[in-house]
């Protein structure tokens, strides 16, 4: 309606971004990673366990929500745990 005025705008509402040209919401490639790298450990003088894998510490009350809540952080590295 208004593309002749702005015409950036319309590419917003056709989907697509003017900055990157692509899908705004468009799915992210995962690396595959192996799950055995990961420490995991008992945390001293604290109630609970702590993960430690490329550079990112996540803590839980028990391993297994550990491994999940680092799961979701390498996630957002473009990683995916196996």
């Amino acid at each position: 309606m208004y593309s002749f005025i702005l015409p950036q705008i319309g590419r917003y509402f056709e989907g697509g971004s003017p900055v990157q040209g692509g899908d705004p919401m468009a799915k992210k490639l995962l690396k595959k990673l192996n799950a055995s790298k990961i420490t995991t450990f008992k945390i001293r003088n604290r109630r609970g366990y702590a993960a430690i894998f490329m550079n990112n510490l996540t803590e839980g009350n028990t391993v297994e929500i550990a491994l999940a809540r680092m799961a979701k952080a390498v996630k957002r590295m473009g990683y995916l745990l196996g």
